[in-house]
């Protein structure tokens, strides 16, 4: 019997110290959430002043620059700039745009320097989600000393409403787009940038639906800008398949509480209870604040763990919702322009059947396509390991080099049904 009581108290202090030890680690678990929630706010107070636009907005044009504050983060050999930059929204009102801006440290070349603006992707919608207010700005530009030391100005605007007032309008593709080209205008004005008139577009995800909606706005919108070509990365090109295919799992909480706040603010007659779930609707503005890391690991445990979905059903299937995937859903380029097109196999977030519906569009309007499919490539790497490659690219459409297609060879999934 002492035997089966030191056995049994052996067992009651070994879980006694399990407990403990899983105690001081949620102790140490929610102490570093809590620093890291001190050093954000810390952060976003030093930048605030930057930030603070007049209200209301004095009258201007688009693309006028409001604010440029050099920043200490720039690649070696390069200078740049925080900035802030009038655009415009879906109806035509003014609105703001901070973002970056980068350029050589040399003297600029006669008749400026070619100009490429970055496009990031999903980043979520807190203030301090914009990249040019995160604490690493330059995550996901891996490639941009690159384009830095081929002489090229680089423009990486963060969306108007992300870090500055207002909403930013997610998957919208004209107000994002204008974004695009107000930051080529803005970029011209800054001292020092040395930035021209020609300019290449190129963006992720996200990014990637803004970049193709610029690309056909650019000779109206910009006409004193010239278009030279267009590369995206696993672009949010075909949202009706890509929503019909996704919205049922985790990740729809990653994205669909972006959608719910900018899309309602930008369509009438869409509402978030036509599609939403109750638990959606109760968090839904409060998971679009987060950053994208944060609510995608929120997404997995509502999702997988607890059993909330996020759409109570296919969006697609309600005709007002379809009717806007369908309006955002991106364009043909201009007749003749160049895209480039990089899509990884491994990627669970833009499907790739999606983006080969897209390539299948492309070729068949006889667009000049150069696409490259990167086997074991996940969504969050693709822009990344396409940058060398985009690069040299890009190199070839600013010398004038006349570009090739890649549309005779099938892509290696079948197209999504549109």
């Amino acid at each position: 019997m002492p035997g089966r009581h030191r056995a049994a108290r052996r067992v009651l202090t070994g879980l006694l110290a399990l407990l403990l030890l899983a105690g001081l680690a949620a102790a140490g678990l929610l102490g570093y959430a809590r620093y890291q929630q001190i050093q954000v706010a810390q952060r976003q107070e030093k930048l605030a002043s930057f930030y603070t636009i007049p209200s209301p907005l004095p009258a201007g044009s688009p693309g006028r620059l409001l604010r440029a504050q050099r920043v200490s983060f720039a690649p070696q050999g390069s200078q740049g700039w925080r900035v802030l930059f009038e655009s415009q929204g879906p109806d035509g009102e003014a609105t703001v745009s901070s973002g970056m801006v980068f350029a050589p440290s040399t003297a600029p070349p006669p008749g400026g320097r070619p100009v490429v603006v970055w496009a990031h992707g999903t980043a979520g919608m807190g203030e301090e989600c914009a990249p040019s207010r995160s604490a690493n700005p330059l995550a996901q530009l891996d490639w941009l000393g690159g384009m830095l030391a081929r002489g090229w100005v680089v423009t990486a605007p963060d969306y108007a409403g992300l870090g500055t007032p207002g909403v930013m309008r997610f998957l919208v593709g004209p107000p994002e787009g204008m974004d695009l080209l107000n930051s080529v205008r803005a970029a011209r004005s800054l001292d020092h940038s040395g930035a021209g008139s020609r300019f290449a577009l190129w963006g992720h995800s996200q990014g990637g639906q803004s970049v193709l909606f610029a690309a056909q706005m650019a000779s109206s919108y910009a006409p004193e800008l010239q278009l030279v070509a267009a590369g995206v990365a696993a672009p949010a090109a075909q949202l009706v398949p890509l929503i019909r295919e996704q919205y049922a799992n985790a990740l729809a909480w990653a994205i669909g509480p972006e959608v719910g706040v900018a899309w309602p603010a930008t369509y009438a007659d869409l509402r978030p209870e036509q599609v939403m779930t109750p638990a959606a609707l109760r968090t839904y503005k409060q998971v679009a604040e987060l950053c994208v890391l944060v609510s995608g690991v929120e997404g997995i445990l509502r999702e997988d763990l607890l059993g909330q979905r996020f759409f109570a059903t296919d969006p697609t299937s309600v005709p007002a919702w379809s009717a806007a995937l369908v309006a955002n859903t991106v364009p043909l380029p201009p007749t003749g322009l160049p895209v480039y097109l990089a899509q990884g196999l491994a990627d669970q977030v833009i499907l790739p059947n999606t983006t080969a519906l897209l390539e299948q569009r492309y070729c068949s309007a006889h667009v000049p396509l150069s696409a490259e499919w990167m086997g074991g490539v996940g969504h969050v790497k693709v822009a990344t390991a396409a940058g060398p490659q985009v690069t040299a690219w890009l190199a070839d459409r600013f010398a004038g080099s006349p570009a090739g297609t890649s549309c005779a060879e099938p892509p290696p999934v079948s197209p999504a049904a549109p």
